[in-house]
Order: C-alpha cells, then sequence, then structure tokens
C-alpha cells in the first residue's frame, strides 16, 4: 500500500489514490467500471454541488438507496465538502424512515427508483428537507442525478474535509428498543476501523478484489468496502443480494475478499 501516511482524512482515500493509480479500476458496478481518477472527480462535483446547495459545515445529507457505485460517488462528494452522510436501512417501514429524515435535519435527500413511491407517499411528514435528487431513473418532480452532479464543477471544492473530530457517516441502530438511534462516525473512528482490516486483519493490497455485496446501510458493508480503497483495491458492487449473481461475479471478477453473514454462505452452499 503506497502513500497510506498520507491518508488523513476519508476524504484523502480517493484523493491520495487518484494521484497514486488514476487509470486503475476502483469501481465495477452493474457492468461498468470507474476508475480512481473517475471516482476522485465525481466526487469533487458532489462536493461542489452540495456546497451550493448548503455550505454549513457538518450540516446532513441523506441517501435512501440500494448499493450502487454512485453511493460511493456521494459518500466521498460528502467527506470532501465536511458533511455528513446520513445512510437509511430501506428495509424499514415509511413511518420508521419519515424519522430518521427528519431526525437527521435533512435538507437535501437522495432517493434510489425503489423508493420514490415511499418518499412520494410520506412527502408532506418530511419537515426539513428542501430538495430531493433521483439517484437513477427518472421522476417527474426531482431532478436526477447525473444532471445535478454533471452540472457541476469537478475542481476541487477548496472546503476543508475536516479533523479526526469531524462527523463523516451517521448510521442507524435496528430500533428494537424504541426508535432507531443515529451513531455518528467520524474520520477518527472510520479509519481505526478501516486502517488495520487494510494493514493487518485482512492484509489488502492494491491488486485486490473485494465484495460490496452486504447492503451499505451497515457498517461492514461500507466500511470495508473503504478498506478496499484505502488500500487502493477495487470494489465489486452488487445491488441486490442474488446468490447467483454473487457466484457469477466471484469467478468473472476474480474476487479475493468477500465478507458474507451465515445465513448467506448457507444459500450460496445449497444453491
Amino acid at each position: 500500500m503506497k502513500n497510506i501516511s498520507n491518508i488523513q482524512t476519508i476524504a484523502d482515500i480517493v484523493r491520495v489514490n487518484a494521484r497514486a493509480r488514476p487509470a486503475q479500476t476502483a469501481i465495477f458496478y452493474n457492468g461498468k467500471t470507474t476508475s480512481y481518477a473517475e471516482l476522485d472527480s465525481r466526487s469533487n462535483q458532489v462536493a461542489n454541488g452540495l456546497l451550493g446547495e448548503n455550505p454549513t459545515r457538518q450540516s446532513r445529507v441523506t441517501i435512501l438507496d440500494k448499493n450502487s457505485d454512485t453511493y460511493f460517488e456521494i459518500l466521498f462528494g460528502s467527506a470532501k465538502a465536511n458533511m455528513v452522510l446520513a445512510v437509511l436501512n430501506w428495509r424499514l417501514f415509511a413511518s420508521e424512515i419519515a424519522y430518521l429524515i427528519d431526525d437527521a435535519k435533512t435538507e437535501l435527500l437522495f432517493v434510489g427508483p425503489e423508493f420514490f413511491d415511499l418518499i412520494a407517499g410520506i412527502r408532506d411528514e418530511l419537515k426539513t428537507v428542501k430538495k430531493i435528487i433521483a439517484v437513477s431513473g427518472e421522476h417527474s418532480e426531482w431532478e436526477t442525478y447525473i444532471s445535478w452532479r454533471d452540472g457541476q464543477s469537478a475542481d476541487e471544492s477548496g472546503a476543508s474535509a475536516g479533523g479526526d473530530d469531524d462527523v463523516v457517516l451517521q448510521m442507524y441502530t435496528s430500533g428494537t428498543t424504541g426508535n432507531p438511534k443515529g451513531v455518528q462516525l467520524t474520520n477518527a473512528s472510520l479509519l481505526a476501523f478501516i486502517a488495520p482490516c487494510a494493514r493487518e486483519y485482512v492484509g489488502y493490497n492494491d491488486r485486490d478484489v473485494s465484495s460490496v455485496f452486504l447492503p451499505v446501510f451497515h457498517l461492514v458493508g461500507t466500511g470495508l468496502g473503504l478498506a478496499t480503497f484505502y488500500a487502493g483495491g477495487k470494489n465489486v458492487v452488487l445491488r441486490d443480494t442474488v446468490p447467483a449473481e454473487i457466484l457469477r461475479l466471484i469467478a468473472e471478477q476474480r474476487i479475493t475478499v468477500a465478507v458474507f453473514v451465515p445465513a448467506l454462505i448457507l444459500f450460496l452452499l445449497h444453491f
């Protein structure tokens, strides 16, 4: 792993790797590849777009979507803008999702196509939301992500990516004893998790191909994806957990690192 000493924040992960290995694939998703240079440039566009919507440091941006390449563009873009990305569990009920969107004081909400109807049904309950962006697909009332992103400059925003104690991600507990609780993950806490994963526990390197098959609203889904980026490797992202697709991608993409929950392992063994 080259240049990892230069990684001081989550935003630095993509910046450092874009300089060290610009043409190397960072993400494979749905038959498309994204290089580290492209991920850096697109996350710059996201950062500039977010700052144009709301320049307030540490303000919350929220996403309700399944796994995609876009998720990591938004994550790195919000980190570069020193904003916090709140990642919602799309398996929750509509009433719970409405509660979380308001709990995060969301002004800008990114929504995947599977959840257009859900958000439309609770729109009047979302007190703080000022703008909704359709992550993929089209919605008659919302701007599309590609149109919004590509309308922004790809230059570095100049905004500080924050320090150790600045929050990068806000994830939520399952809420088994009440409403889900927001867990704030800082630059320091995330790096304390992903750096040992990359260096020691898994021992990633820039030739590794890792799977992002588990939902990114779980720390394992997002965190191990970030650990792969930290080491300069490639993430293979799957939108839905489909056993046949998992087995196909493991062989096709020559995946070297995969993490599964026990129930999924059983599905794969008996598929």
